[in-house]
Protein backbone atom coordinates (compact mmCIF):
# COMPACT_ATOMS: atom_id res chain seq x y z
CA UNK A 1 0.00 0.00 0.00
CA UNK A 2 1.33 3.70 -0.99
CA UNK A 3 2.48 5.48 1.98
CA UNK A 4 -0.06 8.77 2.35
CA UNK A 5 2.34 11.42 0.66
CA UNK A 6 3.04 9.26 -1.79
CA UNK A 7 -1.03 8.29 -2.53
CA UNK A 8 -1.86 12.49 -2.30
CA UNK A 9 0.80 12.96 -5.34
CA UNK A 10 -1.34 10.06 -7.07
CA UNK A 11 -4.79 11.32 -6.52
CA UNK A 12 -3.50 15.06 -7.68
CA UNK A 13 -2.09 13.25 -10.79
CA UNK A 14 -5.82 11.59 -11.38
CA UNK A 15 -7.62 14.78 -10.87
CA UNK A 16 -5.12 16.79 -13.41
CA UNK A 17 -5.41 13.86 -15.77
CA UNK A 18 -9.09 13.69 -15.28
CA UNK A 19 -9.65 17.59 -16.26
CA UNK A 20 -7.61 17.16 -19.27
CA UNK A 21 -10.46 14.61 -20.71
CA UNK A 22 -13.61 16.12 -22.56
CA UNK A 23 -13.94 19.67 -21.73
CA UNK A 24 -17.14 19.21 -19.85
CA UNK A 25 -15.96 20.35 -16.64
CA UNK A 26 -14.24 23.25 -17.88
CA UNK A 27 -17.82 24.25 -19.52
CA UNK A 28 -19.38 24.32 -16.27
CA UNK A 29 -16.75 26.37 -14.36
CA UNK A 30 -17.16 29.03 -17.36
CA UNK A 31 -21.44 28.04 -17.00
CA UNK A 32 -20.54 28.97 -12.90
CA UNK A 33 -18.48 32.49 -13.54
CA UNK A 34 -21.39 33.46 -15.82
CA UNK A 35 -23.77 32.81 -13.60
CA UNK A 36 -21.60 34.58 -10.61
CA UNK A 37 -21.36 37.80 -12.64
CA UNK A 38 -24.39 39.98 -11.99
CA UNK A 39 -23.41 41.36 -15.58
CA UNK A 40 -24.39 38.41 -17.32
CA UNK A 41 -27.90 38.40 -19.60
CA UNK A 42 -29.89 34.95 -20.25
CA UNK A 43 -28.31 34.42 -23.71
CA UNK A 44 -24.64 34.64 -22.03
CA UNK A 45 -25.57 31.24 -20.13
CA UNK A 46 -27.45 29.78 -22.69
CA UNK A 47 -24.80 30.35 -25.21
CA UNK A 48 -22.36 28.64 -23.03
CA UNK A 49 -24.85 25.42 -22.44
CA UNK A 50 -25.38 25.35 -26.14
CA UNK A 51 -22.04 24.47 -26.50
CA UNK A 52 -22.41 21.17 -25.58
CA UNK A 53 -25.92 19.86 -27.41
CA UNK A 54 -26.03 16.86 -25.72
CA UNK A 55 -25.89 18.36 -22.08
CA UNK A 56 -28.56 20.99 -23.66
CA UNK A 57 -30.67 18.68 -24.86
CA UNK A 58 -30.80 16.54 -21.08
CA UNK A 59 -31.27 19.63 -19.41
CA UNK A 60 -34.19 20.53 -21.36
CA UNK A 61 -35.58 17.20 -20.41
CA UNK A 62 -34.88 18.03 -16.74
CA UNK A 63 -36.33 21.40 -17.00
CA UNK A 64 -39.53 19.59 -18.52
CA UNK A 65 -40.34 16.87 -15.87
CA UNK A 66 -43.08 17.29 -13.21
CA UNK A 67 -40.87 18.24 -10.69
CA UNK A 68 -40.73 21.95 -11.67
CA UNK A 69 -44.02 21.95 -12.41
CA UNK A 70 -44.23 24.08 -15.56
CA UNK A 71 -47.32 23.90 -17.02
CA UNK A 72 -46.04 24.80 -20.50
CA UNK A 73 -43.37 23.30 -22.84
CA UNK A 74 -40.40 24.99 -22.66
CA UNK A 75 -38.75 24.15 -25.68
CA UNK A 76 -35.42 26.26 -25.66
CA UNK A 77 -32.41 27.29 -23.13
CA UNK A 78 -33.24 30.85 -23.20
CA UNK A 79 -36.69 29.95 -21.93
CA UNK A 80 -35.43 27.58 -19.12
CA UNK A 81 -33.09 29.97 -17.75
CA UNK A 82 -35.85 32.63 -18.07
CA UNK A 83 -38.09 29.99 -16.24
CA UNK A 84 -36.07 28.51 -13.65
CA UNK A 85 -33.44 30.92 -12.95
CA UNK A 86 -29.85 30.72 -13.28
CA UNK A 87 -29.02 28.81 -9.99
CA UNK A 88 -31.85 25.80 -11.05
CA UNK A 89 -29.79 25.56 -14.18
CA UNK A 90 -26.61 25.29 -12.82
CA UNK A 91 -27.64 22.67 -10.62
CA UNK A 92 -29.54 20.61 -13.73
CA UNK A 93 -26.34 21.30 -15.77
CA UNK A 94 -24.17 20.35 -13.23
CA UNK A 95 -25.83 16.99 -12.33
CA UNK A 96 -26.22 16.09 -16.46
CA UNK A 97 -22.34 16.74 -16.70
CA UNK A 98 -21.34 14.88 -13.92
CA UNK A 99 -23.30 11.70 -14.70
CA UNK A 100 -21.90 11.61 -17.81
CA UNK A 101 -18.28 12.59 -16.90
CA UNK A 102 -18.64 9.43 -14.66
CA UNK A 103 -20.52 6.45 -16.70
CA UNK A 104 -21.69 3.24 -15.06
CA UNK A 105 -19.57 0.91 -14.34
CA UNK A 106 -20.49 -2.45 -16.51
CA UNK A 107 -19.35 -5.25 -13.86
CA UNK A 108 -21.65 -4.87 -10.39
CA UNK A 109 -18.88 -3.03 -7.68
CA UNK A 110 -19.69 -2.75 -3.94
CA UNK A 111 -19.67 0.55 -4.18
CA UNK A 112 -23.00 1.08 -6.98
CA UNK A 113 -23.65 4.49 -9.08
CA UNK A 114 -27.38 4.01 -8.71
CA UNK A 115 -27.58 4.19 -5.32
CA UNK A 116 -24.73 6.95 -4.84
CA UNK A 117 -26.65 9.15 -7.57
CA UNK A 118 -29.58 8.68 -5.32
CA UNK A 119 -28.00 9.35 -2.41
CA UNK A 120 -26.54 12.74 -3.97
CA UNK A 121 -30.08 13.72 -5.33
CA UNK A 122 -31.63 12.88 -2.10
CA UNK A 123 -28.92 14.97 -0.36
CA UNK A 124 -29.86 17.75 -2.48
CA UNK A 125 -32.85 17.77 -1.99
CA UNK A 126 -32.12 17.58 1.90
CA UNK A 127 -30.16 20.56 1.49
CA UNK A 128 -32.94 22.80 -0.49
CA UNK A 129 -35.20 22.12 2.21
CA UNK A 130 -33.51 22.90 4.70
CA UNK A 131 -32.24 26.11 3.50
CA UNK A 132 -35.84 26.74 3.02
CA UNK A 133 -36.32 26.08 6.24
CA UNK A 134 -32.95 28.51 7.86
CA UNK A 135 -33.74 31.15 5.21
CA UNK A 136 -36.55 32.24 8.34
CA UNK A 137 -33.63 33.45 10.40
CA UNK A 138 -30.37 33.90 7.91
CA UNK A 139 -30.21 34.43 3.97
CA UNK A 140 -29.01 31.01 2.47
CA UNK A 141 -29.66 30.21 -1.04
CA UNK A 142 -32.16 26.96 -1.53
CA UNK A 143 -30.18 26.71 -4.90
CA UNK A 144 -27.00 26.75 -3.84
CA UNK A 145 -27.70 24.18 -0.96
CA UNK A 146 -29.17 21.65 -3.42
CA UNK A 147 -25.86 22.21 -5.45
CA UNK A 148 -23.51 21.67 -2.69
CA UNK A 149 -25.66 18.32 -1.33
CA UNK A 150 -25.95 16.79 -4.91
CA UNK A 151 -22.05 17.29 -4.88
CA UNK A 152 -20.92 16.38 -1.36
CA UNK A 153 -19.81 12.90 -2.09
CA UNK A 154 -17.88 13.72 -6.12
CA UNK A 155 -14.73 12.69 -4.64
CA UNK A 156 -16.08 9.45 -4.04
CA UNK A 157 -16.67 9.00 -8.04
CA UNK A 158 -12.66 9.34 -8.57
CA UNK A 159 -11.84 7.10 -5.99
CA UNK A 160 -14.01 4.41 -7.69
CA UNK A 161 -13.04 5.31 -10.94
CA UNK A 162 -9.11 5.41 -10.36
CA UNK A 163 -8.76 3.72 -7.43
CA UNK A 164 -11.12 1.03 -7.80
CA UNK A 165 -9.30 -1.62 -5.85
CA UNK A 166 -8.32 0.48 -2.73
CA UNK A 167 -11.52 2.02 -2.50
CA UNK A 168 -13.26 -1.34 -2.21
CA UNK A 169 -11.32 -2.08 0.39
CA UNK A 170 -11.53 0.74 1.93
CA UNK A 171 -15.41 0.08 1.69
CA UNK A 172 -14.97 -3.51 3.26
CA UNK A 173 -12.83 -2.05 5.67
CA UNK A 174 -15.51 0.00 7.10
CA UNK A 175 -18.19 -2.33 6.73
CA UNK A 176 -16.81 -5.18 8.99
CA UNK A 177 -15.14 -3.12 11.38
CA UNK A 178 -18.35 -0.34 11.64
CA UNK A 179 -16.14 2.16 10.99
CA UNK A 180 -17.16 5.19 9.25
CA UNK A 181 -15.67 5.17 5.20
CA UNK A 182 -14.24 8.27 5.26
CA UNK A 183 -11.81 7.14 8.40
CA UNK A 184 -11.52 3.44 6.18
CA UNK A 185 -10.12 5.49 3.42
CA UNK A 186 -8.15 7.24 5.77
CA UNK A 187 -6.59 4.42 6.44
CA UNK A 188 -6.49 2.19 3.38
CA UNK A 189 -5.41 4.75 0.97
CA UNK A 190 -4.26 7.89 2.76
CA UNK A 191 -6.93 10.07 2.53
CA UNK A 192 -11.01 10.63 2.24
CA UNK A 193 -13.41 11.60 -0.05
CA UNK A 194 -13.79 14.80 1.21
CA UNK A 195 -10.05 15.75 0.70
CA UNK A 196 -10.35 14.38 -3.32
CA UNK A 197 -13.77 16.48 -4.03
CA UNK A 198 -11.60 19.38 -3.07
CA UNK A 199 -8.82 18.54 -5.26
CA UNK A 200 -11.04 18.13 -7.89
CA UNK A 201 -13.51 20.60 -7.42
CA UNK A 202 -10.27 23.31 -6.97
CA UNK A 203 -9.59 22.49 -10.56
CA UNK A 204 -12.98 22.84 -11.48
CA UNK A 205 -12.54 26.52 -10.18
CA UNK A 206 -15.75 26.08 -7.93
CA UNK A 207 -16.26 29.07 -5.82
CA UNK A 208 -15.40 28.77 -1.99
CA UNK A 209 -19.10 29.07 -1.15
CA UNK A 210 -19.94 25.79 -2.37
CA UNK A 211 -16.45 24.32 -1.72
CA UNK A 212 -16.32 24.63 1.79
CA UNK A 213 -19.87 22.89 2.56
CA UNK A 214 -18.67 19.97 0.05
CA UNK A 215 -15.29 19.40 1.71
CA UNK A 216 -16.40 20.44 5.42
CA UNK A 217 -19.62 18.04 5.56
CA UNK A 218 -18.01 15.84 7.95
CA UNK A 219 -16.45 18.28 10.22
CA UNK A 220 -18.67 21.37 9.60
CA UNK A 221 -16.80 23.27 12.65
CA UNK A 222 -13.73 23.61 9.85
CA UNK A 223 -15.72 25.80 7.76
CA UNK A 224 -14.46 29.31 8.08
CA UNK A 225 -16.84 30.56 5.28
CA UNK A 226 -20.51 29.53 4.44
CA UNK A 227 -21.03 28.23 7.86
CA UNK A 228 -24.74 27.52 8.04
CA UNK A 229 -24.40 26.15 4.40
CA UNK A 230 -22.04 24.00 5.78
CA UNK A 231 -24.17 22.95 8.20
CA UNK A 232 -27.00 22.20 5.85
CA UNK A 233 -24.84 19.83 3.82
CA UNK A 234 -23.65 18.07 6.89
CA UNK A 235 -27.36 17.37 8.27
CA UNK A 236 -28.89 16.68 4.49
CA UNK A 237 -26.42 13.48 4.84
CA UNK A 238 -27.51 13.06 8.14
CA UNK A 239 -31.15 12.94 7.15
CA UNK A 240 -30.40 10.66 4.29
CA UNK A 241 -28.69 8.30 6.15
CA UNK A 242 -31.94 8.52 8.74
CA UNK A 243 -34.08 7.67 5.71
CA UNK A 244 -32.45 4.49 4.44
CA UNK A 245 -30.83 6.59 1.53
CA UNK A 246 -27.27 5.36 1.62
CA UNK A 247 -24.32 4.63 -1.01
CA UNK A 248 -23.77 1.40 0.44
CA UNK A 249 -25.50 -1.37 1.94
CA UNK A 250 -24.98 -1.66 5.55
CA UNK A 251 -22.91 1.52 5.60
CA UNK A 252 -21.80 3.38 8.79
CA UNK A 253 -23.65 6.68 8.85
CA UNK A 254 -21.89 9.23 9.55
CA UNK A 255 -21.21 11.45 13.12
CA UNK A 256 -23.58 13.92 13.58
CA UNK A 257 -22.18 17.10 15.11
CA UNK A 258 -23.12 18.16 18.42
CA UNK A 259 -24.03 22.01 17.33
CA UNK A 260 -26.07 21.02 13.96
CA UNK A 261 -29.34 21.85 15.66
CA UNK A 262 -28.07 25.05 17.34
CA UNK A 263 -26.90 26.05 14.35
CA UNK A 264 -29.66 25.64 11.79
CA UNK A 265 -32.38 26.35 14.58
CA UNK A 266 -33.51 22.61 14.35
CA UNK A 267 -35.86 20.54 17.29
CA UNK A 268 -35.81 16.54 16.81
CA UNK A 269 -39.90 17.27 15.51
CA UNK A 270 -38.75 19.63 13.11
CA UNK A 271 -36.25 17.55 11.75
CA UNK A 272 -39.08 14.58 11.82
CA UNK A 273 -40.82 17.00 9.77
CA UNK A 274 -38.17 17.79 7.39
CA UNK A 275 -37.98 14.10 6.75
CA UNK A 276 -41.42 13.48 5.43
CA UNK A 277 -41.12 16.71 3.20
CA UNK A 278 -37.87 15.18 2.27
CA UNK A 279 -39.78 11.55 1.47
CA UNK A 280 -42.08 13.48 -0.81
CA UNK A 281 -39.81 15.27 -2.71
CA UNK A 282 -37.84 12.27 -3.26
CA UNK A 283 -40.83 10.77 -4.59
CA UNK A 284 -41.91 13.55 -7.09
CA UNK A 285 -37.98 13.60 -8.29
CA UNK A 286 -38.02 10.07 -9.55
CA UNK A 287 -38.10 11.23 -13.09
CA UNK A 288 -34.78 13.27 -12.35
CA UNK A 289 -33.11 10.19 -11.71
CA UNK A 290 -34.49 8.56 -14.45
CA UNK A 291 -33.50 11.35 -17.45
CA UNK A 292 -30.03 11.66 -15.96
CA UNK A 293 -29.31 8.33 -16.08
CA UNK A 294 -30.95 8.06 -19.67
CA UNK A 295 -28.60 8.25 -22.79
Amino acid sequence: MDEPNSTKIKIQEIVKDLVQLPSLPMMIAQLMDKIKDPKSSVPEVAHIIESDMAIASKLLRLANSAFYGIPNSISSINNAIVLLGFNVIRSLALSAVVVKLFPDQKQPPVFQREKFWKHAICCGLAAKILAKHIRKYKMVDSEEAFCAGLMHDIGKLVLEQFLHFEFDKAINESISTRTHLFEAEKKIIGVDHTEVSELLLKRWNFPLELLVPITCHHAPEKASISIEMTYIVHMADIICHGLGINVMDNEVAPPTSPRVMEILSLTEEKVEELGDQLNDAVKEAQDIFKILHST
